[in-house]
C-alpha cells in the first residue's frame, strides 16, 4: 500500500464482516500489545466503523495517520501515542 511515504505497520487488524461495537473493541485489544509510536491498520466494512474508530482514537489521544476508502472497505492507520 502506497501512502506517498513509508509506514511501518506493527499490526494489521481485519474486522471486515464485523459490526459495531466489534471493530473498536478489537482495535482496543490490538493496541494494548503495541508500544508508543507503533502503527495499527484496521480494515473494516461496517458503515459506522470510520466514525467510531476515528472518535475512539481521538479519545485515546492516538493519531489517525491515514484513512482511505475503497468501495465499502475503509483502511484506518492509527499511531499509538501513549
Amino acid at each position: 500500500m502506497d501512502f506517498g511515504y513509508q509506514l511501518k505497520l506493527e499490526r494489521i487488524l481485519d474486522v471486515t464482516g464485523k459490526f459495531c461495537p466489534e471493530p473498536v473493541l478489537r482495535a482496543m485489544q490490538a493496541m494494548e500489545s503495541l508500544k508508543k509510536g507503533d502503527l495499527l491498520m484496521v480494515l473494516a466494512d461496517d458503515p459506522a466503523a470510520e466514525r467510531d474508530l476515528v472518535e475512539w482514537a481521538k479519545r485515546k489521544n492516538y493519531k489517525v495517520v491515514s484513512l482511505e476508502k475503497t468501495g465499502r472497505t475503509i483502511k484506518v492507520v492509527i499511531e499509538k501515542a501513549q
